[in-house]
């Protein structure tokens, strides 16, 4: 397995997946991702900015996540604190093809992020999820991801979370 950035021609492959996620999210009970967000519009955006990068496993994408640097505008409302005021960087839109699910490739893709926003001076990483992700939520603990608060995007509240990397 192997992660790279992703490129155009990846963005339907990638929008497979996340309408994979947003169909597992729904059948969870869980509201988020089902307003339309993200659609291929969002995807396509991401990786014109070289911020998204896809897992492959023998040439076939199998999972997505979008990063960015810098804590972002509805990071600055926080119900709560966030844990440090280092240089921050977010993980946001990570998907994983069903049929890769419950292998720990989202710790995989925690990692393989953490190290990119290491090499390049960022040592506080700042996320959320829907409070009902309880899914994602152990995950990000099981990551040594800490509560924070909540902040509100996409027109509802999210439980925040922040790692400070070492």
């Amino acid at each position: 397995m192997e992660f790279r950035k992703a490129v155009q021609n990846d963005a339907e492959r990638i929008m497979e997946i996340i309408n994979e996620a947003k169909a597992f999210l729904r059948d969870s009970g869980v509201d988020q991702w089902q307003t339309g967000y993200p659609d291929m519009d969002t995807i396509r955006s991401d990786i014109d900015v070289q911020n998204g990068y896809v897992l492959e496993d023998e040439g076939h994408v199998i999972a997505y996540f979008f990063v960015t640097y810098g804590i972002e505008e509805f990071q600055k409302h926080i119900d709560g604190a966030w844990k440090s005021d280092l240089p921050s960087a977010a993980i946001h839109r990570m998907a994983i093809d069903n049929s890769y699910k419950n292998r720990g490739l989202a710790d995989e893709c925690f990692r393989f992020a953490e190290k990119i926003f290491m090499e390049q001076g960022y040592y506080s990483v700042k996320l959320d999820t829907d409070d009902g992700n309880s899914r994602m939520k152990h995950v990000l603990e099981k990551n040594g991801y800490e509560y924070c608060g909540i902040v509100r995007f996409d027109n509802s509240d999210k439980v925040a979370y922040e790692k400070v990397l070492k």
